[in-house]
C-alpha cells in the first residue's frame, strides 16, 4: 500500500468526520460521502442504489488515482467498497472494517422496511435508540455517541429512508472476496452485533487468501472502542 491512496467511505449515520482518527497516518486520503450524510444536508434524496453509486464513484475514483489505491469501508461504506471492487479495471485493496460481503437476510430485509416507516414520524428517537446498541460496552463511550447522535441528527428523513433502501436491495458478494484474494482484507470486533463475526468465519474456508484481523472487546465501532488497535493494523497494512 506504499505511496497509495486510501479511499474511505464511511457507514450508514455516519459522516466523514469518523475518518478523524486516521489522522496521523501518513498517508493520502479521499473521502466520499453516502448521500446525504453530511452534517448540513437537509435535502431530499433521490433514489439510489449501492451499485449505481459505486459505479458512478470507480469512475471518478479510477480518473483521478488509478488502480493505486486502497478502499476502506466502514459498515455500509464496505458494501459501496465490495460494489467498486465489481468494476471493470479494478485491480486495488478493499479494507471491510465491520463490514459484510453479504447481502440482507429476508429477516434483516424486514428490519428495514420497520425503519423506513419508523423513522417517518420517529427519526430522532430513533437515532437515539439505534447509537448505543452499536457498542460493545455503550456506557463507556458517552461523548462518542451523543456527537453521532447529534451528527445523524441533521440529516433528512429520506437521507436515512433511501440508505435503508439501498442496502437492503444490495447483492451478495461473495465472489468478489474469492477474486480479491489477499487483496480482501477483513477488520472485525468479535462482539459486533451488527456485522456477526461467526457469519463471515462460516464461509472463511471459501476465501482462503483473505486476511483477518478479529479484534476483541469491540462491537461494530471499532475505530472508537479499540482505536489504538486498528490504527495499529492500518499502520501494517500502509507498510507492506
Amino acid at each position: 500500500m506504499k505511496n497509495k491512496t486510501i479511499i474511505c467511505i464511511h457507514g450508514f449515520l455516519e459522516s466523514n468526520e469518523m475518518w478523524n482518527f486516521m489522522d496521523e497516518l501518513s498517508i493520502e486520503k479521499v473521502y466520499y460521502s453516502i448521500p446525504g450524510h453530511t452534517s448540513d444536508s437537509k435535502n431530499e434524496i433521490l433514489p439510489y442504489s449501492i451499485s449505481n453509486l459505486a459505479k458512478k464513484w470507480w469512475e471518478e475514483i479510477y480518473e483521478n488515482h488509478g488502480n493505486n489505491i486502497t478502499i476502506i469501508g466502514h459498515s455500509m461504506g464496505g458494501y459501496i467498497a465490495m460494489e467498486i471492487a465489481n468494476q471493470e479495471n479494478f485491480e486495488g485493496e478493499i479494507i471491510l472494517l465491520n463490514s459484510t460481503y453479504k447481502a440482507d437476510s429476508e429477516e434483516k430485509k424486514q428490519d428495514r422496511d420497520r425503519v423506513i416507516a419508523l423513522v417517518e414520524t420517529k427519526k430522532n428517537a430513533y437515532i437515539r435508540e439505534t447509537i448505543p446498541n452499536l457498542f460493545h460496552e455503550p456506557l463507556k463511550y458517552p461523548a462518542e455517541i451523543k456527537a453521532i447522535q447529534e451528527s445523524a441528527g441533521n440529516f433528512s428523513v429520506s437521507a436515512i429512508q433511501e440508505a435503508c433502501r439501498a442496502m437492503k436491495n444490495r447483492e451478495n458478494n461473495i465472489n468478489t472476496v474469492q477474486n480479491l484474494k489477499d487483496n480482501c482484507i477483513f477488520i472485525l470486533g468479535e462482539e459486533d452485533k451488527a456485522v456477526v463475526l461467526n457469519t463471515i468465519l462460516e464461509d472463511q474456508d471459501k476465501f482462503p487468501d483473505a486476511q483477518f484481523y478479529i479484534l476483541e472487546n469491540c462491537g461494530h465501532m471499532s475505530y472508537i472502542e479499540v482505536k489504538s488497535d486498528v490504527l495499529l493494523i492500518l499502520n501494517k497494512i500502509i507498510e507492506t
